[in-house]
């Protein structure tokens, strides 16, 4: 998976927080300056694009500003 969001990087050592060397957004690799005395965790959020399964919407329209939209299928755009 690649994308990570800027700044979502959770990165911990035995639980502790810390500051890895270098976050490289495009693939979400992180770096450390020397090897971690601990296996590493860490949780990123990523941006997966993607579009709609169909051309058509089926919208219901309750009132002049209220629209209902029960299912909206989307696709995984696979890089």
């Amino acid at each position: 998976m690649t994308k990570s969001v800027a700044g979502s990087a959770n990165v911990k050592i035995a639980g502790i927080p810390v500051t890895p060397a270098v976050i490289d957004k495009l693939p979400g690799r992180i770096t450390f300056a020397s090897a971690p005395g601990s296996a590493p965790t860490a949780s990123l959020h990523f941006d997966v694009p993607v579009c709609f399964d169909t051309d058509c919407l089926p919208v219901q329209a309750n009132d002049w500003d209220l629209q209902i939209v029960n299912n909206i299928d989307l696709v995984e755009v696979l890089e």
